[in-house]
């Protein structure tokens, strides 16, 4: 467990709504990080939260001062009202699950993603990533968001649901949507459900056969979609369902796209601290933010039927 030693409060609380955490990595690699989530704040009125994480021998006074006013000066040009700061000892994932623990949202950061560090997303982020129990958002190191305000949101969609779509299980992304589409419709601008399907030996299927097939997908996740489109009137939806692997389609998606949004299962010891490949293998190729959402383990899931709530 890591000790904690924190910096007084430099605004009052102004509202009971759990804060937003934000990773901040001690050697000022997190201005992203601090301005996705300090725009976020200031949108949705929660507190800001800035923990940052020091091995025990290495810290010293003067650079928590530092960098806690380095942070904060970003944040307060944003006229963010309510900020935290603080600085505690321990290994850097145990630290920031334990301050997260009674928040809404937990964002890092990530290095720069040229060359050969696009293929190389940092321990901390996947790690975090891998098992909180709140969605956490992960900004790469140069990323803009303001010049991205108005791009869409971009959210996968499971291939499981799809072909159970007539049965009566839960629908084990009802979380991921909810996240997705909530936020779509807060920030009015559109929604780009993926789904990606594979045919076998698709070299030697015909143009045609791939249509038919890409319709009948397309037929299926319209009807899982339904319950959402109703709930949502508002938010613009754009289905893209194409063959080949999800890693790939997620990716040509989120070009354009502000965020991207993934769910990864929770509940159980093995499912909290594993990503599936798929979210492992676009998180390592992602150049825009991604949201990797907790979903309960299915029998935890409850129906779609309440998406609006």
């Amino acid at each position: 467990m890591a000790t904690r030693t924190s910096t007084p409060r430099e605004r009052a609380r102004s509202s009971d709504q759990p804060s937003i955490v934000v990773g901040v990595d001690p050697g000022g690699r997190s201005t992203s990080a601090v301005l996705w989530a300090a725009e976020e704040a200031e949108r949705t009125g929660q507190g800001l939260h800035l923990v940052s994480a020091y091995p025990t021998e290495s810290a010293t006074a003067g650079d928590r001062v530092s960098l806690r006013s380095d942070l904060a000066g970003v944040a307060r040009r944003l006229t963010l009202s309510d900020l935290e700061y603080d600085a505690r000892f321990g290994p850097a994932v145990g630290v920031l699950l334990e301050a997260v623990a009674e928040g809404s949202l937990l964002v890092v950061g990530r290095r720069g993603y040229g060359g050969a560090q696009r293929k190389m997303l940092g321990s901390t982020s996947m790690a975090v990533a891998a098992r909180s129990q709140v969605p956490v958002v992960i900004a790469p190191e140069q990323w803009l968001q303001p010049s991205m305000a108005a791009a869409p949101l971009v959210v996968g969609v499971d291939e499981y649901r799809t072909q159970n779509a007539s049965t009566d299980q839960p629908d084990p992304d009802r979380e991921t949507l909810l996240f997705a589409f909530d936020r779509a419709a807060q920030l009015r601008v559109p929604l780009i459900v993926v789904h990606a399907f594979e045919m076998p030996l698709l070299d030697g299927w015909s143009s045609r056969e791939v249509d038919s097939c890409r319709g009948r997908y397309e037929e299926a996740v319209q009807a899982r979609l339904a319950p959402w489109l109703a709930a949502y009137p508002d938010v613009e939806v754009a289905l893209r369902c194409v063959p080949g692997p999800p890693r790939q389609a997620l990716v040509d998606a989120a070009q354009a796209a502000q965020l991207t949004v993934l769910g990864r299962q929770s509940g159980g010891h093995l499912r909290a601290t594993l990503l599936g490949s798929t979210a492992r293998g676009f998180l390592h190729r992602a150049e825009h933010p991604v949201a990797v959402v907790p979903v309960p383990a299915a029998e935890d899931s409850e129906e779609v039927d309440d998406a609006g709530s």
